[in-house]
């Protein structure tokens, strides 16, 4: 089975699931496209300016400081050959996987390089939205979604199951289809909240059980095997959190970090 992965570049929760699933698959992957969080439509300084209304100033610069130093281990770890790696680059360099580069995924351009690609499964782990064009390419497009489908469709599933109170999260990886997060699910699991939990603490956790579920999608794929369960009920979608959504998590007591 040929596997391409989409995924977003950033050093804390994708190396994470990606980590695992190279060691055990790398031999069957084609490709890996690394998605930079700044969407096609946005610019440094909007991508920014977002990130501090949603997180703050403080939590901004610790993430910023995290990443910029798991950025240079990165490095380091990747030219002496051991080591944990912190980039879907660097995994994709250590497991001699073609790396291909794109600012937009939906470009015609990168579109006819993967039609050139023979791909039997492609996965995203990014935030870009396929068109149909990719959709068609593949013989199965899957998605890693860090919620309970079909309940908390859209972004920052753990922000919003927080905020809501919820006693139980987790992870599903699904069929993707043109509507946002609405296809049917191949395997999904929850994981307790507990009260110590974090934003982040939250998406680390759902980062290794997509790894262990995402494996457990590809092997059932594989082999054929794969009784998918089609999301019932309406569900719910959120998009990014307002100004007041922020100051009620605060109110809350509940913490990004």
């Amino acid at each position: 089975m040929k596997i391409f992965i989409m995924a977003v570049e950033e050093a804390v929760y994708i190396p994470r699931i990606y980590n695992d699933v190279f060691k055990q698959r790398h031999k069957d992957f084609v490709g890996v496209t690394s998605v930079s969080p700044i969407t096609p439509k946005s610019s440094l300084i909007k991508f920014i300016k977002n990130q501090i209304s949603i997180f703050g100033y403080r939590v901004f610069l610790i993430f910023l400081i995290r990443a910029l130093l798991f950025s240079v281990v990165d490095k380091i770890n990747l030219l002496r050959g051991a080591g944990n790696l912190y980039s879907i680059k660097s995994l994709a360099k250590r497991y001699n996987i073609p790396i291909y580069t794109t600012r937009d995924i939906n470009d015609p351009t990168y579109i006819n390089t993967l039609k050139k690609i023979r791909i039997d499964v492609l996965v995203s782990s990014q935030p870009q939205i396929m068109k149909k064009d990719i959709l068609r390419i593949p013989k199965v497009c899957i998605n890693t979604h860090s919620a309970l489908l079909p309940y908390y469709r859209g972004v920052f599933p753990m922000f919003w199951a927080l905020l809501k109170g919820e006693k139980k999260v987790g992870v599903s990886i699904h069929y993707m289809v043109e509507k946002i997060d609405a296809g049917d699910i191949i395997c999904q699991e929850s994981f307790d909240v507990e009260s110590k939990d974090t934003f982040d603490s939250l998406y680390k956790k759902a980062s290794k059980l997509t790894a262990k579920l995402l494996i457990k999608a590809l092997y059932m794929l594989d082999t054929g095997d794969v009784t998918s369960l089609k999301q019932g009920g309406e569900g719910s979608y959120y998009s990014f959190p307002r100004k007041e959504d922020i100051k009620r998590f605060k109110l809350l007591g509940k913490r990004f970090i």
